[in-house]
């Protein structure tokens, strides 16, 4: 939850503030940039905590009775729940 929200504040200010970039229609740059920035990080985060997972956990892949999709699946689940709060958050910003 918190690196989205830094990276909206460093673009807010960098982009929206310094370079002047104009945002679509009468949409706020801030959450403009909130809405693209969350799919990214759910695919950034799922791919990089996912393969990490594999490496991480080599031990028990190589193990013969062992499911193999539990460990990157893990990892997904936990970037999903992130990716929800962080939609929540996105919702209740459109709102207000």
């Amino acid at each position: 939850m918190i690196r989205p929200f830094l990276a909206v504040v460093v673009f807010t200010v960098i982009f929206g503030k310094l370079a002047g970039l104009p945002s679509d229609g009468a949409v706020p740059y801030a959450l403009m940039v909130y809405a693209g920035m969350l799919p990214w990080y759910l695919f950034a985060t799922s791919l990089g905590e996912a393969s990490n997972s594999l490496v991480s956990n080599a031990n028990l892949i190589s193990k013969v009775y062992f499911p193999r999709l539990i460990v990157p699946c893990a990892s997904l689940v936990v970037s999903l729940i992130d990716f929800l709060i962080s939609f929540v958050i996105l919702a209740g910003m459109m709102l207000w």
